[in-house]
């Protein structure tokens, strides 16, 4: 069967992005010392065991691990509850608790800490409570609460993506023959474990590959060994190297893991817009509710205290915000540049998988391990791979930072094409066949203006994740290139509190108003559907 030019394009287009952005960091991990691709990364085969002989680094790899699993089951606690309820009911006023729960997994969960650690320094409880609320917050506890916080967003929206896209003749046929927490437990749950599942995979990737939280929280974790060693002056990405193996390998098992969810998952994401199902009652959407206003007072909260401390406290303000432009404009510059590159992408790739979802699952497989891949560890990657003579007018410049940004995101933009594309019904395409136009004519008065809705959520979407980013930038970004987030953590141990406040609301107010941008194209691709 002859292959059309849009199959050919999506195959490149995930091939190759798959290959560069991705294997080839991997491979600079693994093959880096025989291959010699830097001198300094040289290590001898006894310091690769080292993070799993020494002890203090075995205990410290299985602390995270313990930690990482704390959080996951924080966030499914809160999230599944929250997204079943907000999939079985249309209350706008649960919709606005539910955007003000969803706040944190938009910003840096650093910003998070960030406004926690402000509430617990002006606590007006008297002096031993203030010192129980500090020593809880700076402490393994206190990283699990805030790292929770912040991610259990992630599985609300997963949940509630699959419970909406369960067809609620089903739900309507389970309850003549069971009662209301059997349907529950007996047939929403199950239909939504994919998501379920997939949220909690993230989650735990999320927590477990954090640097940013554990240093201001003063808590040690694994992650941070490995930053340590690129981030120090001495510079010694060979002991990088020799620590990220773990990292590495738990990636790859929870990327198979996440691919095994979404092949085997009875519900597919976005493909059916199921009408709200009234599946939680009584008490269980008492609780549900509960749970959502706690979450969202609990995600608000520390937001509040930034934004108070970022306009009204010494050295902040106007003034304060006017000194962070120069990062605001590098903030934008990213967003943007890497949006524009992953939408090119993901609309051929996204195309691909749509009209053949084997072949377009099975190769963004690589792009699925850049997304679960620890940040630092695929920095370290791309500084082995990059950071060479050839290619130095991409490393140090502001292309090293867009790859980067590619191989984290870019999984999650070619879904959500992939998601625009299935709603496209086939006989749209067969009549345009018909009249014998070629297929970028197809695609360019055709595909396109039908999937343009999609497109702009998939962009504004992609500009929101590279808008957030601390960890990924924070390892290669050039001299006077630093984003919002990352001016906030270097400006937080020296500088005044008011400028970092300052800088993190500002970090807020342009989140905010790309929330706004995602919402308005969401309602557009509703009302041209």
């Amino acid at each position: 069967m002859k292959r059309s030019p849009g199959f050919t394009a999506g195959l490149v287009a995930v091939f190759v992005s798959g290959l560069v952005l991705v294997l080839l960091p991997i491979l600079a991990l693994i093959f880096g010392e025989v291959s010699a691709l830097t001198p300094n990364v040289a290590t001898s085969p006894e310091s690769l065991w080292a993070s799993f002989t020494e002890p203090h680094l075995r205990a410290l790899l299985f602390g995270s691990i313990t930690l990482a699993l704390g959080v996951t089951l924080g966030a499914l606690c809160i999230g599944v509850p929250i997204g079943l309820l907000l999939a079985s009911s249309r209350d706008r006023l649960l919709r606005v608790l539910f955007l003000a729960h969803l706040l944190p997994l938009c910003l840096p969960p650093y910003l998070g800490a960030l406004g926690w650690a402000g509430i617990v320094s002006r606590t007006t409880l008297g002096e031993n409570a203030g010192t129980w609320m500090s020593g809880l917050l700076y402490s393994k506890a206190g990283f699990v609460f805030v790292m929770t916080i912040a991610l259990s967003p992630l599985v609300s929206i997963l949940t509630w993506a699959f419970a909406r896209s369960i067809d609620a003749s089903v739900i309507e046929v389970a309850r003549l023959n069971r009662k209301p927490n059997s349907v529950l437990t007996r047939v929403v749950l199950p239909l939504c474990m994919p998501g379920i599942a997939l949220g909690g995979l993230l989650v735990f990737v999320l927590a477990l590959g954090e640097v940013a939280v554990p240093q201001l929280l003063r808590v040690p974790v694994y992650a941070s060994t490995v930053f340590s060693r690129l981030a120090d002056f001495s510079f010694l990405p060979g002991e990088a190297l020799a620590r990220a193996w773990p990292l590495i390998f738990v990636a790859i098992a929870v990327a198979a893991a996440c691919y095994l969810t979404e092949h085997k998952g009875h519900a597919a994401l976005g493909l059916r817009d199921g009408s709200a199902s009234d599946w939680m009652r009584g008490r269980q959407r008492n609780a549900a509710i509960a749970c959502l206003s706690v979450a969202a007072s609990l995600s608000a909260l520390p937001i509040g205290i930034l934004l108070g401390r970022g306009f009204f406290a010494q050295s902040g303000g106007v003034e304060g915000m006017a000194a962070a432009g120069h990062a605001l404009a590098n903030s934008l510059l990213y967003a943007t540049l890497a949006a524009t590159f992953m939408l090119l992408i993901a609309v051929p790739a996204g195309f691909l998988w749509s009209r053949r979802p084997k072949a377009g699952h099975l190769l963004s497989l690589p792009l699925l391990v850049g997304l679960v891949l620890p940040a630092v560890v695929l920095g370290l990657g791309l500084v082995i791979a990059w950071n060479q003579p050839a290619t130095q007018w991409i490393y140090q410049g502001t292309g090293i930072v867009l790859l980067g940004l590619l191989a984290r995101y870019l999984y999650p933009i070619v879904r959500a094409a992939k998601l625009g594309f299935d709603r496209l019904p086939k006989t749209w395409l067969e009549a345009a066949r018909i009249h014998q136009g070629s297929w970028w004519r197809r695609l360019a008065f055709v595909i396109l203006p039908a999937s343009l809705p999609i497109v702009a959520t998939a962009w504004t979407l992609a500009f929101l994740l590279v808008l957030r980013d601390m960890d990924t930038s924070i390892i290669f970004y050039p001299p006077g290139g630093e984003s919002l987030p990352v001016r906030a953590l270097t400006l937080e141990a020296n500088a005044p509190p008011g400028l970092t406040a300052a800088s993190a609301s500002l970090q807020v107010m342009v989140t905010a108003l790309a929330l706004i941008l995602l919402t308005a194209s969401g309602r557009l691709s509703r009302r041209l559907r």
